[in-house]
C-alpha cells in the first residue's frame, strides 16, 4: 500500500514534553504473568456508549458483543 509503512516508527524524546512525562510501567517486575490467575480489565467505550449490555437492578445484563468480550 502506497504511504503506509509497516516498521514501528518510534519518535525521540525531543518534542515539546522531551520525555518528562514518562511514567514506568505497572507491571510487577518479578511476575509471571503467564501463570494461571484471575485479571481484572476495563473497556470504556467511545462516549460512554451502552456498547455490551445494559444495568438493570444494579446487574450487567451482556448482550452477545458482551458475552463474547
Amino acid at each position: 500500500m502506497r504511504g503506509v509503512s509497516t516498521k514501528k516508527q518510534t519518535m525521540p524524546p525531543t518534542g515539546k514534553y522531551k520525555g518528562k512525562y514518562k511514567i514506568a510501567g505497572a507491571r510487577l517486575k518479578n511476575y509471571d504473568y503467564s501463570s494461571k490467575g484471575a485479571y481484572y480489565f476495563t473497556i470504556v467505550t467511545n462516549g460512554r456508549e451502552h456498547f455490551f449490555g445494559e444495568i438493570v437492578d444494579r446487574k450487567m445484563i451482556l448482550n452477545k458483543i458482551g458475552k463474547i468480550a
